[in-house]
C-alpha cells in the first residue's frame, strides 16, 4: 500500500465505519496514528474508542479512553451516547469522565467568543442573512473569503466561529452542547444589531458545520429559510427522520454541494437527497468532480444562485 496521509486516512475509517467494520477501521487509525498532528488526536482516540466499544471490548476501550485523557484530551456526553454503552458500568469510566467534564468547563470558561461580520458594499437594509459555519480545524477567518460573492450581491454574511479550540488558530464543532448555545446568542446578537429581513436567512455551512447547519434549521433552533450544505458531515443521517416527519420542515429548502472523491461526506449528502423528498423538503444537489473534502472553487460563482434557490427566487 502506498503511504497514505492523515485526510486520506479519514476518509477510508469513516468508509468503514459507516459500513460497519470496525476492526478494520480500527486497525487502520490506530496504525496511522501518528500521521495525525497533536492537536489532531483528540479525534482519532475518539474513532479507536468508538470502534473498540462497537466490536465490545470493554478492555481495550477504557485503555483508549485512559490513554486519551492522560494525553491531556477530554471529551462530553460520552455517558449518554449508546455507542458507549458497555462502558456505563465502569467506576474507571465514570472516573474519566469526571476529569473530562472538568477540563471541559474549564475549557468553556477561557473560551472568547468570535463573530466576523462582512457587510455589502452599499450599507442599506433590510438585508438577506447568511449564517455561515466553518468546517472542523478552521476559523472564520480561513471560512470569510468563501463568501464574498454573497456579500458583493447585497447579503449580510455572518461567520461565527466555533467555541471549542482544535489546534493553534484553528476550531472545532464537535461539542454541539457547548456549541449551540453560544451560536444561538450570537444570532440573537446578528438580529439586534442589524436590519434582517427574518423571511430571508440562509444557515450554511462546510462539513461539520454543514451538518450542525441543518441541525439547526430541522430542529428550528435557529430561523431560517434554508440550508446551504457544502460537503456535509454527519456521523447518522437517519438521525434527521424523526424532525423531518414535523409538518413544519416542509417549508425548508436545502442546496447540496457534493464532490464523489470526497467520499464519505458524498454519500451522506446523496442520502440526504433521497430522504428530504419523502418528507416535502425541496432541495438541490450539485455534485463536483476533482474536488475532494473542499469547497469547491468554481462553485464560489454560483453561491448567489444557490442562495437565490433556497430564497425561492431564481
Amino acid at each position: 500500500m502506498s503511504q497514505m496521509d492523515a485526510k486520506q486516512v479519514e476518509q477510508q475509517y469513516h468508509a468503514l465505519a459507516a459500513a460497519g467494520e470496525h476492526a478494520q477501521a480500527l486497525e487502520l487509525v490506530t496504525r496511522h496514528f501518528e500521521l495525525f498532528p497533536p492537536h489532531a488526536q483528540s479525534v482519532v482516540y475518539y474513532w479507536r474508542l468508538k470502534m473498540a466499544c462497537g466490536l465490545g471490548d470493554v478492555p481495550l476501550a477504557l485503555d483508549t479512553l485512559r490513554r486519551a485523557v492522560n494525553d491531556g484530551h477530554w471529551y462530553d456526553s460520552l455517558a449518554g451516547n449508546p455507542d458507549f454503552e458497555i462502558l456505563a458500568g465502569s467506576p474507571e469510566f465514570q472516573s474519566l469522565m469526571e476529569i473530562c467534564a472538568d477540563r471541559r468547563l474549564q475549557a468553556i470558561a477561557a473560551s472568547v467568543p468570535v463573530l466576523k461580520i462582512l457587510q455589502p458594499p452599499k450599507a442599506s437594509g433590510p438585508y438577506s442573512l447568511v449564517f455561515a459555519l466553518h468546517g472542523n480545524n478552521s476559523s472564520a477567518e480561513v471560512f470569510a473569503p468563501r463568501w464574498e460573492q454573497a456579500r458583493e450581491r447585497g447579503w449580510l454574511v455572518a461567520l461565527p466561529q466555533a467555541p471549542q479550540s482544535f489546534g493553534p488558530g484553528t476550531y472545532s464543532w464537535n461539542d454541539w452542547d457547548w456549541a449551540i448555545p453560544a451560536l444561538v446568542k450570537q444570532y440573537g446578537q446578528i438580529l439586534e444589531s442589524y436590519p434582517v429581513d427574518p423571511q430571508k436567512v440562509v444557515l450554511a455551512g462546510f462539513s461539520m458545520g454543514a451538518g450542525l447547519a441543518l441541525w439547526l434549521a430541522f430542529e428550528r433552533t435557529l430561523r431560517c429559510r434554508g440550508v446551504l450544505c457544502v460537503a456535509p458531515f454527519l456521523s447518522e443521517v437517519d438521525a434527521f427522520t424523526p424532525v423531518l416527519a414535523e409538518a413544519e420542515s416542509s417549508s425548508l429548502r436545502v442546496y447540496l454541494v457534493a464532490s464523489p472523491e470526497d467520499e464519505y461526506c458524498h454519500s451522506v449528502a446523496v442520502k440526504l437527497s433521497s430522504i428530504l423528498p419523502q418528507y416535502g423538503v425541496e432541495h438541490q444537489l450539485d455534485i463536483y468532480t476533482d474536488t475532494g473534502h473542499a469547497f469547491p472553487a468554481s462553485f464560489e460563482a454560483r453561491l448567489p444562485a444557490a442562495l437565490d434557490f433556497i430564497l425561492n427566487e431564481r
